[in-house]
């Protein structure tokens, strides 16, 4: 004991890293979720920490989180361990934040001694670490912005209260200075860090002996940190007023209206249920299907507002005998007030909004054992303390293992909440994704049967029905949601593909510019778009878009593919050869661009390179006619009689009518035309008049006029 007297506070802060290790232990190969992909995955902003501006612009009250977003983004990519290690670090170093904070308070409603007052703060410290409505924030890697901003917030009232216990001294110029620093930093990472002045003018009002303006030195520090912490956000939202007046349109897979009033009394019942959630971490979810509510003589409103009332008057009557209640009655609510008050958002709950707040839930455990300890055997309340953290470890431990995967996050959503339209909707999507087309499809009906306006799944049952090719079931889709959305880029460039699948080159090509015209970056778009003008007999407009999706995309393998067969298709068969190459270290087996490369090499008189491509083609795919029936030529052209007459038979078996002339007579124009000087593409039209088009020499043999499989066209 006399050890842990002496070096408590290092071991207490071991123990709680300990902790924090192995109840996230299970998380660091937990994947991206949710806006994870918008924030993280495909966000453009993060790309370059060099230009920090862009992330600024993207989120200026998000800023100093998009900053470390883009640092992992430099170090590892988007290898989500790297973004792990660091939430679960800020988790970790708030919960010894936490303890300090605790302790602090402690020595200033002098309770317990010094020895017990570490140990109460630790176990404080220790309900806030491993309590299962923390994982939200910590697992989900995107809210490192709630952690992040509870981190400065937590940091600067330590800050704060230590430099309030001290007594003069030159360090106290740097503490006030830090603490500052630590709350413009939150402000630049969350918006619930606006609360920040009002928790100090509580920490003043509750838990100090002298009031802050009898020192007269740090009046100016005070109201400086005060000014700065009232006016940073409005700054970063331009003073928008029309934020507390606004109605969010129905979205997010729901029926209503958010107003205002409908929210604000909305959140008197997600208030209780986030009480129960603090109380009995039962029932989880990522996603709640909170019904709204739009009167306040609604019983569970009025029933909900009497208790949330109850509260406030027994805070307010224990701020003398029991400060510590008190403050963490006041603390829960004043920091839920940001995002569970008048300001509607488009979700009315969510856990992570919780992580700050549960810091008030466990200073009311901490005021309540102060009262109880004189009164209940203290063994029993440690026996019972010490159960309580090993069940909600545990709970924490087979939360995050939800979280492992998208379909694990979204499947645990729909079996608790079956009638949640968004949960329907992405599982569905996940479904698809999977090839499970049925399962897909029996998600995202169910999803419409409940809401038919829903947009987001009727875009993905579209892409559904386009994957099985029923076209026309697809394109209706699309345009039902173009008609609710006209901007949706990602429905008009699916409805893009189903007319190029069914052969509506123009009205695909109007579509994929339409797309081009709000997104001038995407790479593929100009590879569709530039498929669709090869059918159009547009060359010229079709080299270009295969040049433009290159240079935004050097490692675009459908991009050197097709500009290597429209090279082929204009007889330029070096430059063909070299892009189909490029193609080809990009996906060295795909077998369509070894058939296109192997017929370039045929026309340069390459006869054995040829033999190689297409003998690599065979096998990737043994069911290519077109690769024997090509390798044929080959043969002939090397003299490969035997091999010829088995590849013949091969063809044949497959399903292409060619015989030994077809070959002999292809392979004598192959040489003829080697050793003409005139144009390759007389020699072209020349073969393409001999044979039809849909003669057997036409369709599996010549790279000239290439023929474009409408699924492929998809791919």
């Amino acid at each position: 004991m006399s050890f842990y007297k002496k070096y408590k506070h290092p071991l207490n802060v071991l123990l709680l890293t300990l902790a924090g290790l192995l109840t996230y232990s299970n998380t660091f190969h937990a994947g991206f979720h949710f806006d994870d992909f918008r924030d993280i995955v495909n966000n453009p902003a993060i790309r370059d920490i060099r230009n920090l501006s862009i992330c600024f612009r993207y989120a200026p009250s998000r800023f100093v989180a998009m900053i470390t977003f883009a640092i992992n983004y430099r170090l590892h990519g988007l290898n989500v361990v790297g973004y792990h290690v660091i939430n679960i670090a800020i988790h970790i170093a708030n919960a010894c934040l936490f303890y300090i904070l605790v302790h602090q308070l402690l020595v200033r409603v002098k309770q317990f001694s010094h020895t017990h007052r570490s140990i109460v703060a630790l176990s404080a410290a220790l309900f806030f670490e491993v309590h299962p409505i923390q994982t939200q924030a910590v697992t989900y890697i995107v809210q490192r912005m709630t952690s992040l901003a509870s981190m400065f917030y937590l940091l600067s009232l330590v800050l704060y209260i230590r430099l309030r216990q001290r007594k003069k001294t030159s360090r106290n110029f740097i503490l006030g200075i830090l603490a500052v620093i630590s709350a413009i930093l939150g402000m630049l990472t969350k918006q619930i860090v606006f609360t920040l002045p009002v928790m100090l003018l509580l920490v003043e009002w509750l838990l100090m002996p002298h009031p802050i303006y009898r020192h007269r030195k740090w009046r100016i520090v005070w109201a400086a940190g005060l000014l700065m912490t009232g006016f940073i956000i409005p700054w970063l939202h331009h003073f928008d007023l029309s934020l507390l007046f606004r109605t969010i349109p129905p979205q997010q897979g729901h029926l209503y209206h958010i107003t205002p009033g409908s929210y604000l009394l909305t959140q008197a019942n997600v208030i209780l249920t986030y009480i129960r959630l603090l109380l009995f971490p039962i029932g989880q979810l990522l996603d709640y299907d909170y019904p709204l509510v739009h009167s306040f003589l609604d019983l569970h409103v009025m029933i909900s507002i009497g208790i949330i009332t109850l509260l406030i008057i027994i805070g307010l009557s224990l701020r003398k005998s029991h400060p510590l209640i008190s403050f963490g009655l006041f603390w829960f609510f004043i920091t839920l007030s940001v995002e569970s008050s008048i300001i509607p958002l488009p979700n009315v709950i969510f856990e992570h909004r919780l992580y700050l707040p549960s810091v008030g839930f466990i200073f009311v455990l901490t005021g309540l054992y102060c009262w109880l300890r004189n009164r209940w055997n203290p063994r029993l309340i440690a026996m019972v303390a010490i159960a309580w953290l090993i069940i909600l470890a545990g709970l924490t431990i087979a939360r995050n293992r939800v979280w492992q995967t998208e379909f694990s996050l979204w499947n645990n959503v729909v079996r608790k909440a079956p009638e949640n339209v968004r949960a329907r909707t992405i599982r569905g999507k996940l479904y698809a994704q999977a090839g499970q087309f049925e399962a897909a499809l029996f998600d995202l009906n169910h999803a419409l049967e409940r809401n038919p306006a829903y947009a987001n799944a009727r875009l993905n049952r579209g892409i559904v029905y386009a994957r099985q090719g029923h076209m026309k079931a697809a394109l209706k889709d699309f345009n039902n949601v173009l008609v609710q959305h006209p901007g949706s880029m990602e429905a008009r460039l699916n409805r893009a593909n189903v007319f190029l699948a069914l052969g509506a080159f123009r009205r695909a090509i109007n579509d994929y510019s339409a797309v081009l015209a709000e997104s001038p970056d995407i790479a593929n778009v100009y590879v569709n778009r530039g498929v669709a003008f090869i059918q159009t007999g547009n060359q010229t407009a079709a080299l270009h878009d295969f040049n433009t999706a290159i240079r935004l995309d050097p490692g675009n393998q459908k991009a050197w593919c097709h500009r290597g067969r429209l090279r082929l298709q204009q007889g330029q068969w070096q430059a063909a050869i070299d892009d189909l190459t490029q193609a080809l270290s990009l996906n060295p087996n795909h077998v369509d661009v070894l058939i296109d490369r192997g017929t370039a090499f045929l026309y340069t008189m390459q006869a054995y390179k040829a033999f190689q491509d297409f003998t690599r083609a065979i096998e990737n795919d043994s069911t290519s006619g077109k690769a024997y029936a090509r390798r044929a030529i080959a043969d002939q052209m090397l003299a490969r009689e035997a091999t010829l007459i088995h590849d013949l038979n091969a063809a044949r078996r497959l399903g292409l009518n060619i015989t030994p002339a077809h070959v002999y007579q292809y392979a004598s124009l192959i040489r003829a035309n080697n050793k003409r000087k005139d144009c390759p593409d007389d020699f072209s039209n020349n073969l393409y008049k001999i044979y039809r088009p849909d003669s057997p020499i036409s369709v599996c043999s010549y790279g000239i006029r290439y023929h474009y499989d409408r699924f492929h066209r998809l791919q």
